[in-house]
């Protein structure tokens, strides 16, 4: 049997990053929680993982809803035959 610890070490230690920034703050919180949520799923002990999966999909589907309702709710944009993208 694989462990926990054995799996995810080829992925390293995931810590939240201001290059994840995308400058939206409800969204950037989102995210930031996301990446604190990765990051206890790598590092837990076996024992812990479930829990800590469990939390990931309550907060993966919070977080997807919630990001389509924003998307939903910005203009469209269309590209111009120039390349300039404009909202409609």
């Amino acid at each position: 049997m694989t462990l926990v610890t054995d799996a995810v070490e080829p992925f390293g230690d995931l810590t939240w990053s201001d290059s994840f920034l995308l400058g939206f703050g409800p969204m950037d919180a989102v995210h930031r929680e996301f990446v604190g949520i990765v990051h206890s799923m790598l590092t837990c002990p076996e024992t812990e993982l479930l829990a800590h999966l469990k939390e990931f999909e309550r907060h993966a589907e919070d977080h997807f809803s919630q990001e389509l309702e924003w998307m939903r709710k910005q203009p469209k944009a269309r590209t111009t035959k120039s390349g300039v993208k404009k909202n409609e």
